[in-house]
């Protein structure tokens, strides 16, 4: 009987250190970065309009000189694409929130 008391009050521990190990990881938001984002990709009013809605994943990397480089999205719009591509590649960030040589994905919400 006191093993299975001594093995239940050690699964209890377990879980306990387990559960606190992982609230202090909390996951990064990136608010900043998404601020940063938002300001380049926003268009001037000589840019077309979509017909809808459009969430958009975007690829990205930060090179050695906090530079923005684009490796990929997903949309299939052509049109967007490259809009992403000119607004993002080569701009530098002023947060340095992202550490260079790591692919990060964000998605980028554009709005008909």
């Amino acid at each position: 009987m006191k093993k299975v008391t001594a093995s239940i009050v050690y699964v209890l521990l377990l879980c306990t250190v387990v559960m606190s190990a992982s609230a202090m990881k909390p996951k990064k938001t990136y608010s900043r970065v998404y601020n940063e984002l938002s300001v380049l990709l926003a268009p001037s009013s000589s840019e077309a309009q979509l017909e809808n809605a459009t969430i958009v994943k975007v690829k990205i990397r930060i090179n050695s000189n906090n530079q923005i480089v684009v490796l990929e999205t997903n949309s299939l719009n052509e049109e967007l694409n490259e809009y992403i591509m000119e607004s993002l590649n080569y701009k530098k960030l002023a947060t340095d929130e992202l550490s260079t040589e790591t692919d990060y994905v964000f998605d980028v919400n554009f709005q008909s």
